[in-house]
């Protein structure tokens, strides 16, 4: 994880909810948030709040950005292939907002997470390259503002 770094920073609930998820879906054991640790089971490990935000990344010899590193933008952009529930393979195009790093107790031993929060874009019905080929025709820049026509 590289530069720029904000340490100790608290989640907003939607993500701080999307990480617990995570780790339920991660993990055969069970995790909640602090706000619902008193109605949950004695054996519940409690998700801390707070991660560790890194504006790039890197990966072998590869550095990828994020939003919060504006001179790696461009390196912020990012494709994925997923699975439909009718077993099709859809690629959907996002954006890195942030890296970031989470430490919890699990199992009596620290553990560390390094993980990404993207924001990804709604696909349409248009294949991929039709969409950047469209996408491409209908913005217009005008240094700091942009018009899509």
């Amino acid at each position: 994880m590289l530069t720029p770094c904000r340490s100790r920073v608290a989640l907003p609930a939607n993500i701080y909810q999307i990480l617990t998820d995570y780790y339920n879906d991660a993990y055969e054991l069970q995790f909640a948030t602090i706000a619902e640790i008193s109605a949950s089971p004695k054996d519940t490990i409690v998700v801390p709040n707070m991660v560790n935000q890194f504006g790039r990344v890197r990966i072998s010899a590869e550095i990828f950005g994020s939003v919060m590193a504006p001179r790696y933008l461009k390196n912020a952009n990012v494709l994925a292939k997923f699975i439909q529930n009718n077993e099709t393979i859809d690629l959907f195009p996002g954006q890195v907002q942030y890296y970031f790093e989470h430490i919890m107790r699990i199992s009596g031993e620290l553990k560390t997470h390094r993980l990404a929060f993207v924001k990804w874009y709604k696909t349409s019905k248009l294949d991929f390259i039709q969409k950047l080929m469209m996408k491409k025709a209908q913005i217009l820049n005008f240094g700091e503002m942009n018009f899509m026509i």
